[in-house]
């Protein structure tokens, strides 16, 4: 199934229990809440009275209304309780209303070649009640692309939305539809925009009917932040974090790439005219050896591995090489800086984590704010500590 497998097999192997399978009939999909309406933050968790799986591995993708949700466990079951084992929820974040589909895969990490397990559950996302223009999110990230939802007072032709934004005004267009039985609200897709207060005025005409629009309107605000998205790739056994909104888009486009999803995210800030001047920019590095990403925000560290890119790059030339170590991509994002060792008020630490294989050129890092993570790469990653602060 996976390349990584035979490493996590490795360090859970000696847990394993032999003397039953797991029971996946009594298995099935969580979702709370369990009926979601407009500007709810939606989690799903896989829940069985098996062994639990393997959190470190765990990821999602999303193509339209179906959202995929992978596992790993051993079915043997193991001895004993780990940190890196356990039935969490995985964040989804607000949806857009309208029905969607949970299929939920349960791979067998100690037989890597047999099919997963298969579960399917249906989420509806209630829209708001009163007609209107509302946002999803309720307060979206600067310059992240995010839906601007129409709820009318009739049937709406949910093909015929279209969005445009002139300074702090969006205008959404569409028509009325001749089908009585059609949802009468409906969602369209906005690129990002920059921080501050938005107006969203949307007009429903009839098609070939000249009759005075239907309009409805809707305020927002763009958060000043943005979101740091978090993918882990189990081909690779490796995660990546990123802030930028198109890289962002292209990665949830493909629902084949070799990054998914886990749920976890932050805060930060994407670009410093949006941040306080005691923000901290985070440095992004690439290395092709590993085929990885790094992020500091030490100053120190960040200068460091520039300069130790000069002089490998140079190396590597005169040998006739290709440059195969870390180079500077670019400034990630700005986050909130260490205080005496500490995050400052109103942010929280974001904890980096060592896969300790330098050695094979497989060196990976990850980065996460939640505490149970943080445990559960213990397990088998060298804990380096607080990185950075995020805002809340």
């Amino acid at each position: 199934m996976q390349s990584h497998t035979s490493r996590v097999f490795t360090h859970v192997v000696a847990f394993a229990l032999n003397a039953f399978a797991a029971c996946a009939g009594a298995a099935g999909i969580e979702v709370n809440p369990a009926f979601p309406a407009y500007g709810q933050d939606i989690s799903v968790q896989f829940a069985d009275t098996g062994p639990a799986p393997y959190i470190p591995a765990t990821r999602y993708h999303r193509n339209g209304g179906t959202i995929t949700l992978e596992l790993e466990r051993i079915a043997g079951g193991y001895f004993g309780w780990r940190s890196d084992m356990a039935y969490l929820p995985v964040a989804l974040g607000e949806l857009a209303p309208g029905r969607y589909t949970v299929q939920a895969k349960l791979f067998d990490i100690s037989n890597p070649d047999a099919p997963p397990y298969l579960f399917t559950h249906g989420i509806d996302v209630a829209a708001p009640d009163a007609p209107g223009v509302y946002a999803v999110p309720r307060t979206p990230g600067a310059y992240e692309g995010f839906q601007l939802v129409v709820r009318a007072d009739g049937p709406i032709d949910a093909s015929s939305l279209r969005a445009t934004i002139a300074g702090s005004s969006i205008r959404v267009d569409f028509e009325i539809s001749s089908d009585p039985a059609a949802p009468s609200f409906a969602t369209v897709s906005v690129a990002g925009v920059m921080p501050g207060g938005y107006r969203a005025e949307a007009f429903g005409r009839v098609p070939g009917v000249m009759v005075p629009a239907r309009r409805f309107a809707g305020d927002f605000r763009v958060d000043s932040t943005t979101t740091v998205v978090e993918y882990y790739s189990p081909k690779l056994d490796h995660y990546l974090i990123s802030a930028w909104p198109d890289e962002i888009a292209a990665l949830d486009a493909d629902p084949r790439a070799a990054f998914q999803r886990t749920g976890e995210r932050f805060k930060a800030w994407l670009r410093a005219a949006d941040a306080p001047a005691s923000a901290a920019p985070v440095c992004r590095f690439y290395a092709s050896g590993p085929n990885s990403h790094f992020y500091t925000a030490d100053a120190g560290e960040c200068q460091y591995l520039k300069s130790l890119e000069a002089k490998q790059r140079a190396d590597a030339t005169s040998k006739g090489q290709s440059f195969r170590g870390w180079q500077f991509e670019a400034i990630a994002f700005y986050a909130a800086a260490l205080q005496g060792g500490s995050c400052p008020a109103g942010t929280r630490a974001v904890y980096r984590a060592y896969n300790n294989r330098a050695a094979q050129e497989d060196a990976n890092h990850r980065f996460t704010a939640s505490g149970t993570m943080r445990a559960a790469m213990r397990m088998d990653w060298a804990d380096e500590g607080v990185a950075f602060c995020s805002p809340l």
